[in-house]
C-alpha cells in the first residue's frame, strides 16, 4: 500500500464531523528559515492563517507545491500561510531546495522539535490546518485542493463570530504497555515505511533503515540481558503495518505505535531509525548512525554476547 492511500484509509476510518469550537493552540511562536519569528497570536482577531504541514521527501506534498504557490499569491495580505516543514528525516538544505524549485513565497518553517505538529495531532503529511479570524480551526486534514479552498473561502466570509466547525477528529490505536524501565533498555525509533517510500526519493536514507533493522535484530539476539523494544512513529502507520514490518525483517522483540506520540517528542527523536540506549530509565546512549564498529566501541554493553 502507498502513503497516498494510507492516507485516504486514514482520512475515512479515523475522521469524523464534529461540531464543538476547537481553539488554535496559544503562544505558538515560529522561527522561519530566514530567521524571523511569526508570532501565531498576533493574527487572532484580524487575520486568518492558513498552515500546510509537509516533507521534502513526501511525494504528495511536493505534487501539492505549485497549488500552495498559488494559493499563497491569491490570498497574500488576506490570510497568513505559513509553510512548515516535519523536520522528520529532513535538513535545511533539502528545505532550501524545495523553496528554491518551487520559488516559495510564503514563510516556510522548519519543525525541529516537532511540538507544532504534536500539538496539532498530526499523523501523516500532506496536513492542512486553517485557523479563522477568532482563532478556532476550521478545518485539519490531509485532502488538499477543494477542501482546502473551500475553508479558505469560509474564513475570509465569517464576521469574526465563534462558530461551528468541521475540523476532523483522529482516533488512535490503543499503545502497548511500557515495560519496566529497571536495568538496561534498547529502544529503536522506527518508521514502518522509511524503507520502501523512501526508496526512490531518498535511497541512502531507505537503506539505512534496511541496514538499521538488519543490526538491531542481530544485537537484539545476542545480549538477552538487555530489555530490547522497537517504537513505531504513529506517522502514516497502524497495527497491521508494524505487523507486516514484523514479519518482513523477523523482528523477535516486542513492537508497538507511540500513538499519541509523547514518548518520540519527549525524547527528542527526528529522525528514523533512532537507536536510544536507557539505563534505569536515563538515556547513557543514542545514535542514527548505526555503524555496529562505533556503538560497540562506544558502548560494549551494546555489543557483549550476554546470555
Amino acid at each position: 500500500m502507498n502513503i497516498r492511500n494510507l492516507c485516504f484509509i486514514f482520512l475515512l476510518l479515523y475522521s469524523a464531523q464534529i461540531f464543538a469550537a476547537h481553539t488554535f493552540p496559544a503562544h505558538i511562536i515560529l522561527k522561519t528559515v530566514n530567521g524571523q519569528e511569526i508570532d501565531i497570536d498576533s493574527y487572532k482577531g484580524n487575520t486568518p492563517v492558513y498552515i500546510k504541514f509537509w516533507a521534502t521527501w513526501c511525494r504528495d506534498c511536493m505534487k501539492q507545491m505549485p497549488h500552495l504557490e498559488a494559493t499563497q499569491k491569491k490570498y497574500k495580505g488576506k490570510i497568513k500561510i505559513i509553510a512548515v516543514n516535519l523536520g522528520v528525516n529532513d535538513d535545511q538544505s533539502s528545505v532550501s531546495n524545495v523553496i528554491k524549485k518551487f520559488n516559495l513565497s510564503m514563510d516556510v518553517v522548519i519543525d525541529k522539535d516537532g511540538e507544532l505538529a504534536q500539538k496539532l495531532n498530526l499523523i501523516g503529511t500532506p496536513y492542512h490546518v486553517v485557523v479563522n479570524r477568532v482563532g478556532q480551526v476550521v478545518y485539519k486534514g490531509y485532502v488538499d485542493t477543494n477542501p482546502v479552498d473551500d475553508a479558505l473561502q469560509k474564513v475570509l466570509l465569517e464576521n469574526g463570530k465563534q462558530s461551528p466547525n468541521n475540523a476532523q477528529k483522529h482516533s488512535v490505536i490503543t499503545q502497548s504497555e511500557s515495560i519496566n524501565s529497571d536495568g538496561l533498555q534498547a529502544v529503536y525509533y522506527f518508521a514502518t515505511w522509511c524503507d520502501w517510500y523512501l526508496k526512490s526519493s531518498r535511497p541512502n536514507m531507505s537503506q539505512q533503515c534496511v541496514r538499521s533493522q538488519i543490526l538491531i535484530n542481530e544485537l537484539s539476539s545476542k545480549n538477552k540481558k538487555i530489555k530490547w523494544r522497537g517504537v513505531a512513529t504513529r506517522l502514516w502507520t497502524n497495527e497491521e503495518d508494524v505487523r507486516k514490518y514484523a514479519h518482513k525483517f523477523n523482528v523477535s522483540y516486542p513492537l508497538e505505535i507511540d500513538t499519541t506520540n509523547q514518548e518520540i517528542f519527549a525524547s527528542r527523536i527526528r529522525v528514523f531509525p533512532t537507536l536510544v540506549l536507557l539505563e534505569n530509565g536515563k538515556e547513557i546512549y543514542r545514535t542514527t548512525a548505526f555503524d555496529e564498529t562505533e556503538m560497540c566501541k562506544s558502548r560494549t554493553e551494546l555489543c557483549k554476547q550476554q546470555g
